[in-house]
């Protein structure tokens, strides 16, 4: 035992010694950062700001005078130009008075609103005086719209409804989808959009979502893929809780391959932080070649909830 303590105790005075290690880190050679996610619902807009060194006390700006030419299926739409700021305030922080941590500059078409349409290619070509320019695409992914849409009772002790619909898969794609039906308020001057609870056991909703009460998913948007059913129309089915005379929103996604690799990839990174002993950071995906950042695209589709005239079912209709 007396030996066994000595050994023990030469381990922890060894292990407790200050070491000081030398490195010699490379200065940082900065690069174009270019962000922006094309929706068919939103004019096309995108942010350009610049890497900086995981060393340096340099912060992140927005550039305002970067050169951009957007093109369109091959053909030069034009410029994109400043249109505005959007600030980026402390957490928590309602203080409009304060002074923001970054300024988002917002570029879009010269003289245009102009909105991404499915199925078409767009090219960005990025330049600045201060680094090399970089270039990515995408193109704007198809969807189907949802048929045999209804919502009916069930049996479920927490749960009082169950949402059926069957969405067509794009042919010949590799699709990526996201659901959120949501719980739609009008009220005077605005409106509200609040996500309902989502429980279901679809084999192809293995993207997050936490196990509850016999559900394998369990969640406030369904991120999936045509895996499971390419090609072929799904049956999709989830249960959740109806509030009395709520109106219902049906919000659609397809994203493309790009997005759905970028945003899969910050999950994945969070998820790694939760428990990260041992674990390592998962890079996030970038498709801008020469520089850093994601440009990709998304279709959407929202339905809100109607009456059947016929049998007084609830279904979904565009909106």
């Amino acid at each position: 035992m007396k030996k066994f303590l000595v050994f023990l105790s030469i381990i922890l005075f060894f292990g407790c010694q200050e070491q000081v290690i030398e490195l010699d880190i490379p200065d940082h050679d900065p690069f174009l950062v270019v962000n922006g996610i094309l929706n068919t619902d939103s004019i096309i807009s995108l942010n350009v700001s610049h890497s900086v060194g995981a060393f340096d006390q340099d912060s992140i700006n927005s550039l305002s005078d970067a050169d951009i030419l957007l093109i369109e299926n091959g053909e030069e739409i034009g410029q994109m130009v400043p249109e505005g700021v959007d600030n980026f305030w402390l957490e928590g922080s309602y203080n409009w008075t304060e002074v923001p941590i970054f300024n988002y500059v917002i570029y879009g078409p010269d003289g245009v609103k102009l909105k991404p349409q499915s199925g078409s290619n767009y090219t960005i070509e990025v330049g600045h005086v201060n680094y090399e320019p970089v270039f990515a695409e995408t193109t704007v992914p198809l969807l189907n719209d949802i048929i045999n849409s209804e919502v009916v009772s069930n049996t479920h002790p927490d749960l009082n409804s169950t949402l059926n619909f069957s969405l067509p898969d794009v042919l010949g794609k590799k699709n990526h989808y996201r659901l959120i039906l949501y719980k739609f308020i009008l009220y005077e001057g605005g409106q509200k959009k609040i996500p309902i609870e989502l429980h279901s056991n679809d084999p192809s909703f293995t993207q997050g979502g936490i196990p509850w009460q016999g559900y394998s998913f369990s969640g406030q948007e369904v991120v999936f893929t045509d895996d499971l059913f390419e090609d072929e129309i799904k049956d999709i089915s989830f249960d959740f809780n109806l509030e009395d005379d709520a109106t219902l929103l049906l919000e659609i996604t397809s994203f493309s391959e790009e997005a759905f690799d970028y945003f899969n990839s910050i999950y994945t990174n969070s998820n790694k932080f939760i428990f990260n002993f041992g674990t390592e950071p998962v890079p996030i995906f970038t498709n801008v070649e020469n520089g850093a950042g994601i440009f990709a695209s998304e279709t959407s589709k929202t339905y809100i909830s109607d009456l059947d005239e016929n049998d007084a079912t609830i279904i979904f209709v565009p909106y």
